[in-house]
């Protein structure tokens, strides 16, 4: 892969780490979901699996987020894979011991819910090691790079062969998926940055600041700084709809469109495709119109497409509105990260980025109790239908809050993202630094 000027070295080693580690990442997320249909096929139970893996963004997350600025990033990125390869064994060991009960479901959350502890780490801290190995202008560029391949991994290739490996053997998948995390580390633990970005941050950070003050600190700075506040309780919203059709998506594929146990990945593929295609277009997009702008059409369009999957009773519809609702997920996660990455202090991105998810990510974690119940007494396709409308009303938000963001821009590297808010709220606007 040849290096793109101005992007550099660490930058594309990272992205080789990040590229193997989400392949393994697609693998696992759909024999995880097989596994737990392999014990039970109630829409409730299997959402559990779900609801555990999201869980630490609830319960830990905002500790994590202090760690890691405290932590070297990028040690703690080797430590998580090293960790999480471990216990995905777990679960090959699992599969071949192929225990015919539900009770073995509680096991299987409870390796979900600690490889979601491993994500409250490891996610934070490579959002925050990308800025320190890329120019701020070229942000947009290097997250619809990292984003898109990231994506190819986990939601095009992975998926569609963790069926096809689990379809063959069970344990192939969490083999595969545990190798995965080992060669990423090792890449991650060879990367060398320049001069003077090693932990650059932690010279901010004050060490002995206590726990809960820190993790204060970090929810104050994201609730007093609009745009990113409202960026954090859109998504949370969005989060919790959505986490509710993705908890049950696994019975929706076998029992509404049939497709069987490989075709479950074909489903997640077309998401997949969309996605990628979001990602890679989203610098374009921010180009021809304002990043505010971008971010309300991906909320419109994602709705639409949730509705018209839930509406008509067709395998073209599903697999078109799923690819359709991933373009414009693709699209914004691109504008909303490079935004965040630009916007928030380096000394104080582990916290805010995980009190964001907090708010964001652990709206999926109660989605998924919430869409397992609603699909197991109203049907599998209330949830998509409750989705669509809701991020519908969403882009209405956007569209007040959110407008006038404006992105870093690559053909000039003095600008920084701006929030250009109502005149009345005037006290709000910033640049970052």
């Amino acid at each position: 892969m040849a290096a793109e000027k101005g992007l550099g070295r660490p930058f594309y080693a990272l992205l080789t780490a990040a590229a193997i580690s989400t392949l393994g990442d697609g693998v696992r997320a759909t024999a995880v979901p097989l596994l737990a249909a392999e014990f039970t096929h109630n829409a409730f139970l299997v959402s559990i699996v779900n609801f555990a893996g999201w869980l630490p963004w609830l319960t830990v997350a905002l500790f994590s987020g202090v760690l890691v600025d405290r932590w070297d990033r990028r040690r703690t990125m080797v430590y998580v894979d090293g960790a999480r390869a471990v216990l995905v064994l777990v679960l090959a060991f699992l599969a071949i011991a192929s225990p015919e009960s539900w009770k073995w479901l509680l096991l299987v959350a409870v390796i979900a819910f600690l490889l979601g502890v491993g994500e409250t780490l490891f996610d934070p801290a490579s959002q925050a090691l990308l800025p320190a190995v890329v120019p701020q202008h070229k942000l947009t560029v290097a997250n619809s790079r990292f984003q898109s391949l990231q994506l190819t991994g986990s939601e095009f290739v992975g998926p569609p062969l963790g069926s096809l490996l689990f379809a063959a053997a069970a344990t192939l998948p969490f083999f595969l998926d545990s190798a995965s995390f080992l060669l990423a580390a090792v890449l991650v633990a060879a990367i060398r940055l320049p001069p003077g970005l090693v932990d650059r941050h932690a010279a901010e950070e004050k060490e002995d600041e206590r726990m809960m003050e820190a993790v204060r600190t970090g929810l104050r700075w994201l609730w007093n700084e609009r745009p990113i506040r409202t960026m954090a309780l859109i998504l949370g919203a969005w989060m919790v709809v959505d986490g509710g059709v993705y908890a049950v998506l696994v019975l929706f594929s076998l029992e509404e469109l049939g497709l069987g146990t490989a075709g479950f990945g074909l489903l997640m593929t077309s998401s997949a495709v969309g996605s990628i295609f979001g990602s890679l277009v989203a610098p374009r997009v921010t180009r021809l119109i304002p990043g505010g702008y971008a971010l309300v059409a991906s909320l419109a369009t994602f709705g639409l497409g949730y509705l018209a999957i839930g509406s008509v009773h067709h395998l073209a519809v599903a697999l078109g509105g799923f690819t359709l609702a991933g373009l414009a997920s693709g699209v914004w996660n691109v504008v909303t990260v490079t935004f965040r990455q630009a916007y928030i202090p380096q000394h104080l991105f582990g916290r805010v980025i995980s009190s964001y998810r907090v708010i964001a990510w652990g709206g999926t974690a109660l989605g998924s109790l919430v869409g397992g119940a609603v699909a197991q007494v109203f049907g599998l396709r209330v949830p998509l239908l409750v989705a669509g409308a809701a991020v519908i009303g969403l882009a209405f938000v956007a569209f007040v809050e959110l407008r006038h963001i404006v992105m870093p821009s690559e053909t000039d590297p003095d600008n920084v993202p701006v929030t250009a808010l109502a005149d009345d709220d005037s006290d709000n606007q910033r640049a970052a630094n």
